[in-house]
């Protein structure tokens, strides 16, 4: 039965990459988003791609203070949606960064993020029933101490 189980969920996993309604991608809709306390981002482009049993996620854009956001570089940062904590940083990158996405059902995750080993971030992320929109919502403490609640709305591209 234990086997059974195990070969059941080996073989779902690149299914679940290729039916992932995140899969594609997504646009943020600055004046549709919120960022408390702010400032908002400018703009932001994330791509989600299948990679085996991975999945890839690349994320580029400009940050509310103008800076560009270039989250996982050009190749991106690829690991399993197992909700287990994955590095997404280079060993020699500070501070350190693991991310934990959990499926909870096709249009529905969560996202924890630690940054040196602390929690900073828990994410809740639906795609829309067309299949159109992501809204994330992000609540945490930002890299200078300061709580946050953001709500992003993405829009496929």
């Amino acid at each position: 039965m234990r086997n059974t189980l195990v070969l059941l969920a080996l073989c779902s996993l690149p299914v679940f990459a290729a039916d992932n309604p995140y899969i594609g991608t997504w646009k943020l809709n600055t004046a549709n988003s919120t960022y408390k306390p702010g400032p908002p981002m400018k703009e932001l482009s994330v791509k989600f791609e299948a990679d085996g049993n991975n999945v890839r996620r690349i994320a580029q854009g400009m940050d509310g203070e103008g800076k560009p956001v270039d989250q996982g570089g050009t190749e991106g940062s690829s690991f399993p949606w197992d909700g287990e904590f994955h590095t997404v940083t280079k060993p020699s990158e500070k501070p350190e960064v693991q991310v934990a996405v959990k499926v909870i059902d096709p249009r529905h995750l969560t996202v924890r993020i630690k940054v040196d080993g602390k929690i900073t971030d828990n994410d809740r992320s639906s795609v829309s029933a067309d299949g159109n929109t992501i809204t994330d919502i992000e609540d945490g403490v930002s890299m200078k101490g300061e709580k946050y609640h953001n709500v992003e709305v993405f829009e496929k591209q």
